[in-house]
């Protein structure tokens, strides 16, 4: 147990202990926060990046323009209404085929999904086919030309995007007050109606869905925020404002292909209805409990069990209670028994023998020794039971013939 001045000391660590921690914790949170301000990161990432990324910086612009946007964490099953958007900016894992269909259905009812991609994997040539386009990859060397198969991604070709300058095509009432574009396209796209194109082939396409509609572009860098502060990038940030205001509802923002679910813990769930207020009275009760237990009792104190007399006091004691009771016969039953049970171990003989075998090997072992010790103490102690009335001299006598045997055959005293 802790004294009470190594508990305060101790306490008083701890504390220190703990409010470091959260000021080593709390600190190294706002350094990195200030450190992700002076340091853009020029890829899409997400809108939850804290740095000065790329769709985190459209999501800003859209917002103050004055629309109604919102993040998309949930699943795609759950996407409803008309007259929505849907902006899906390179996601990291292509999107599964059942999500895809799901996005689908959804557009079909009347809603835009944008969705630009490099498509620079196999994998997400999946969605392409969905809509009978496919895509294929272009570098800055023109004679490379290679159609995307099942082994071929960006990284295997070595392939640096070209950097073009294109108008959008005009006929498109979302390309109105749109100049000119300036890109980093990865691929080309076959299939849909172009939207914007080069004289290599087509960057952005329209797809109409029944009453709904999909913009497919195979490029990711127009919404790079280290462009926003450039005028000759500003025509980019105009034209995706142009096609997603279209529909005029919400714009989400589709966060769910970033990785991000704005799925609830079952446990927090629980937690805010009456079970979670059921539960903390519960652990209340449960607290103060414990605690009132530990203040209830005082300090455990060792108890000493120990005899306060003498053992010969107690002994003495004993010896006249069962005196007084007229126990002879149980007290000589119980020192010759003790007596027997030494004796056989010196004569070598079994407990359950009789006692005309103990009297007699008894005998011999006295007259071995030349011991003067009465042997004919078993026939005694069979005449001394079968007496209605034992006194004390006829125990004494037993007794005292057991020690002198004892002493004399090396048995210890029987007290």
């Amino acid at each position: 147990m802790f004294k009470i001045k190594e508990r305060k000391q101790l306490s008083i660590q701890i504390g220190v202990l703990l409010v470091a921690s959260v000021l080593s914790v709390v600190t190294g949170v706002v350094f990195k926060k200030e450190l992700d301000k002076i340091m853009p990161d020029k890829r899409s990432s997400s809108t939850f990046n804290e740095k000065a990324s790329g769709l985190s910086g459209l999501f800003e612009l859209t917002e103050r323009l004055g629309y109604k946007v919102a993040r998309w964490e949930l699943p795609y099953r759950q996407l409803h209404g008309q007259g929505q958007t849907l902006v899906t900016v390179a996601p990291p894992d292509t999107l599964k085929e059942f999500e895809v269909e799901q996005i689908i259905k959804w557009v079909k009812k009347g809603n835009t999904w944008i969705y630009l991609d490099d498509f620079s994997f196999y994998s997400a040539s999946g969605i392409l086919s969905q809509f009978k386009m496919s895509a294929k990859m272009t570098g800055v060397n023109k004679k490379i030309d290679k159609t995307m198969d099942k082994q071929s991604s960006l990284e295997q070709l070595d392939l640096t995007p070209e950097m073009v300058y294109v108008r959008p095509i005009e006929k498109f009432a979302e390309n109105k007050d749109v100049g000119g574009l300036k890109l980093e396209p990865t691929c080309r796209l076959s299939g849909g109606e172009p939207i914007v194109e080069d004289s290599i082939g087509r960057i952005v396409s329209y797809v109409p869905l029944e009453k709904g509609k999909v913009i497919i572009g195979g490029l990711v860098s127009i919404c790079e925020n280290r462009t926003v502060a450039k005028i000759e990038y500003w025509s980019n940030f105009q034209f995706l404002e142009n096609w997603m205001s279209t529909t005029g509802g919400t714009i989400y923002f589709d966060e769910r292909a970033h990785g991000h679910t704005g799925g609830t813990n079952v446990f927090i769930r629980l937690s805010r209805g009456p079970v979670g207020l059921v539960t903390a009275q519960l652990a209340l009760i449960l607290f103060i409990g414990i605690a009132s237990g530990f203040q209830r009792f005082g300090k455990a104190v060792p108890i000493d069990s120990s005899r306060r007399i003498s053992n010969l006091e107690y002994i003495n004691g004993l010896a006249n209670s069962w005196s007084r009771a007229r126990a002879n016969k149980l007290i000589l039953e119980i020192l010759f028994s003790s007596f027997r049970n030494r004796l056989a171990k010196v004569l070598g003989l079994a407990i359950y023998e009789d006692d005309a075998k103990f009297q007699a090997s008894l005998k011999e072992k006295l007259a071995q020794s030349k011991s003067e010790a009465n042997a004919n103490v078993f026939e005694a102690y069979q005449v001394a039971l079968s007496s209605d009335s034992l006194k004390d001299e006829q125990v004494n006598v037993i007794v005292s013939s057991c020690d002198k045997i004892g002493a004399d055959l090396g048995l210890n005293k029987v007290k």
